[in-house]
């Protein structure tokens, strides 16, 4: 897993918020 991705890591970051909020599966339909 490539830590110094900007892309991956603004989308792990985005589905952890998701997922803490209910919408985590969201962004799995936007992948």
């Amino acid at each position: 897993m490539e830590t110094d991705n900007p892309r991956l890591l603004k989308f792990v970051y985005q589905f952890g918020l998701g997922y803490r909020t209910g919408q985590g599966f969201g962004y799995l339909e936007v992948l």
